[in-house]
This record gives C-alpha cells, sequence and structure tokens, in this order.
C-alpha cells in the first residue's frame, strides 16, 4: 500500500469563482506538480489541497465585494485538486486590533476546511508569495505545529510584501522560520538573498502548462505585413500603452495589427490612445480568454511583444516561446533572463516606444531567421512541465528529510 504525502498549497493568489482568469499562473504550477509528483516515486502518492485565503488591502476593496466576504467555498479547480477559497473579513492587514480576532479566525476556519478535504494535518505547506508565507507562519505558530514550509515566491517580495515597518517585521520572522526558498525569477532571487541570512534559495523558473506543449506551431511561411501579440493584464505595469506607441511608428506595410490579450481597468485609456495615435483598426482588444483561445491566437500570429515595466517571470513570454513564437520584450528585470538565446530580441525600456519600435522592426526583418520548431525546441528545454516538476520535488524531498531530523 502506498505511503500518503499530504501537501498544502496556502496562496493570496488563484483563480476563483467569481474571477476565473485572475493568477491562473498559481493554479497551473499546483496542476503540474500535483500532476507529476506522483510519476518521481511509485511509492508515495502525493495528494495536493490549495488553501486560497484572499485578504482585501483597502476600505474600497471591501466595499467593492459587497461590504461582506464570500463565504468558505471548496471547488475542484478541473484538475483533481480540492481549493477552498476564504475571503478575510477585514479591509487591511494594517490594523492591529482587529488582526488577532477578525483575521486570524478568518484563517482558521480555511485550515480547519483544509484538513478535512486532506483528511489530516499535510506533511508539508508550499506558501506562495512573502504574503502567503506570513499567513502561513502565523497559522503553524498558533497551532504549535511543526510542519516544513517551502516558500514559492512569484512576485517582487520587497515592493509587492513589505511596504511597511510592521510588515518588514513579519516577513523577517516567517523568512526565518521557513524550510526552503524556491525563487521563481532572478528578481524576487536577488531580493530574497538581501533579506535572508544563511537561507537556502532555489531559482526554478516557472514552468508553462501542458497544452501550450502539445499545442503544434504555425508552418506556414510569415509574409509582411505581419500580425503582432501580446497577453497581459490591463494595468500600468504591463505598459501596453508603449506598445501602442512603437505600433504607431510602424508602417502599415510592415505591421498589420496588434492583438492583446488581457483584461483590466486600462482598456478605455488604451482605446483612447489608439484613436489618438491614428491606429485606427490596427489595434485589436480581445479581452481575458481562456487558455485554448490563447493558443489559438499565438499560433495564428507571427510575432509575440511585451513591454512590462516590471516582472519576475512572466508567464506569458514562456508561453509565447513554447508556442514557437519570436519574441520582442523590453528589459525589465524578470523578462530577459527568461527570454531564451535565439528566441527574439529585448530592448531598454522606452515609454515613447522608440526602442519597441526599433525591435520589431529588426525581428520582421530577420524573420525568416527565425525557425519556430527551434524556438519551440528551445523553450522545451527550459520551461517544460516535467523539467519544473522534477527541480521542485527535489525540494520537496530535501524539506520533508529535513522534517523527519
Amino acid at each position: 500500500m502506498k505511503e500518503i504525502k499530504k501537501i498544502l498549497v496556502i496562496t493570496p493568489w488563484y483563480p476563483s469563482p467569481k474571477s476565473p482568469l485572475s493568477a491562473t499562473f498559481v493554479r497551473d504550477q499546483v496542476e503540474i506538480l500535483n500532476n507529476h509528483f506522483n510519476d518521481f516515486d511509485k511509492n508515495i502518492s502525493y495528494e495536493f489541497a490549495v488553501l486560497h485565503i484572499k485578504q482585501p488591502v483597502d476600505w474600497v476593496n471591501l466595499f467593492v465585494r459587497k461590504k461582506y466576504p464570500e463565504r468558505l467555498q471548496i471547488n475542484n479547480d478541473g484538475s483533481g485538486i480540492s481549493v477552498i477559497h476564504q475571503q478575510a473579513v477585514i479591509p487591511s492587514h494594517r490594523f492591529k486590533f482587529l488582526k488577532q480576532s477578525r483575521i486570524r479566525k478568518n484563517e482558521m476556519q480555511g485550515w480547519d476546511k483544509a484538513i478535512n478535504v486532506l483528511g489530516g494535518v499535510p506533511e508539508l505547506i508550499i506558501a506562495v508569495t512573502l504574503s502567503g508565507l506570513i499567513i502561513t507562519d502565523d497559522l503553524v505558530k498558533e497551532l504549535g505545529l511543526n510542519i516544513p514550509v517551502i516558500l514559492h515566491e512569484h512576485s517582487n517580495p520587497v515592493s509587492m510584501h513589505m511596504r511597511t515597518a510592521e510588515r518588514r517585521q513579519q516577513a523577517i520572522r516567517a523568512l526565518n522560520n521557513t524550510t526552503y526558498i524556491v525563487a521563481a525569477g532572478n528578481k524576487s532571487y536577488d531580493q530574497l538573498q538581501e533579506i535572508t541570512a544563511g537561507k537556502k534559495i532555489y531559482l526554478i523558473y516557472n514552468a508553462v502548462h501542458q497544452d501550450f506543449c502539445a499545442a503544434s506551431i504555425k508552418t506556414i511561411p510569415p509574409t509582411t505585413p505581419l500580425n503582432l501579440i501580446s497577453v497581459g493584464h490591463l494595468v500600468p505595469d504591463k505598459a501596453q500603452s508603449i506598445q501602442l506607441k512603437a505600433l504607431s511608428k510602424i508602417s502599415t506595410s510592415t505591421v498589420a495589427k496588434l492583438e492583446i490579450i488581457g483584461e483590466g481597468n486600462l482598456k478605455e485609456s488604451l482605446l483612447s490612445l489608439s484613436k489618438e495615435l491614428g491606429l485606427n483598426n490596427r489595434l485589436i482588444l480581445r479581452g481575458g480568454l481562456k487558455r485554448e483561445e490563447i493558443i489559438h491566437a499565438l499560433q495564428a500570429a507571427d510575432v509575440f511583444i511585451f513591454s512590462s515595466r516590471t516582472e519576475n517571470c512572466p508567464v506569458a513570454l514562456l508561453e509565447a516561446q513554447t508556442i514557437g513564437l519570436p519574441c520582442v520584450c523590453i528589459e525589465n528585470g524578470g523578462s530577459e533572463n527568461v527570454l531564451l538565446p535565439g528566441n527574439g530580441i529585448v530592448v531598454k525600456k522606452d515609454d515613447s516606444g522608440g526602442t519597441l519600435q526599433v525591435g520589431i522592426e529588426k525581428i520582421i526583418a530577420d524573420i525568416d531567421t527565425y525557425d519556430r520548431t527551434n524556438i519551440k525546441d528551445n523553450a522545451m528545454r527550459h520551461y517544460s512541465p516535467e523539467i519544473f516538476a522534477r527541480k521542485f520535488y527535489d525540494v520537496v524531498q530535501k524539506a520533508l528529510t529535513s522534517a523527519i531530523k
């Protein structure tokens, strides 16, 4: 009979029934671990569950969520993983006098549900982002548990999760208590190196979902004018305005259109900028799409462009390479580390769109030198689910072994 190892993922980021297209990359990484861990050891059965604790950060968010939070919801996300969605009931972690009562009570309710779903206390916890680790550290301390904890940091921990002196103190304490740290990108790795002392940090880039790996590539040779595509939420950090400015500088005989996939609050401003730049019907905003729709759109495009001002390990850029698309991205601390040699061009930041324009025109001029099969094969050697899962599995084994000791 197989030994069972229960793993609980605690995360503030995860798709929910109300927001099915948000933080899908976190769900994909968990699904990959769930799918592959049992392949690595035939004597052990690994069972995953997710505790999704969504904490609003201000009064506005609280009103947006209609004053009161969602009650505990448990659903299967389609991959066989049970997900417990838990909404915090106060507007901010900054209210010290409320934290010990309302937030802790909420977190404990989510924990109890997770234990019921797993059938017992987990052998290991994976905390997603530093905020997830702080929640985990509080729970483990409150319950008096001795469970190995792995931090899986997808974001920029200092700028996103350590904005106040109190938050920094909580983060340092939680980092000191964690067993191992996995950084999903170079930026998070470097920041965590600076704020931790003596902790082992593993750099493991995100993986792409199996559906992207299995997708076919475009075999018809591209001919001008080409079609550009980009994927990302319509938010300031993604800086799609730079893409529009670059497009406005490129002739219609070179680029026919730019298709942007993603939802967000900048849609109207981008449409307004498009009109101001005279792009007319050259810009297509597709909104948020499901995975299979994104794959089809990438397969039909000629060049992928990415203009984020800051990134850690942008999964959209990994996915584009796995579909075999040559890519142009802006140097931002993350993208340049995961755009593989021979798969595209990295340009300097320039809000005017000038450098992105030059990069796009150069890649189009050399488009015949980019072989989609080679691009895909190159990406698969680095970002396939199997490679990611094996690296993460090795860290999990070390953590479980340390718990035995």
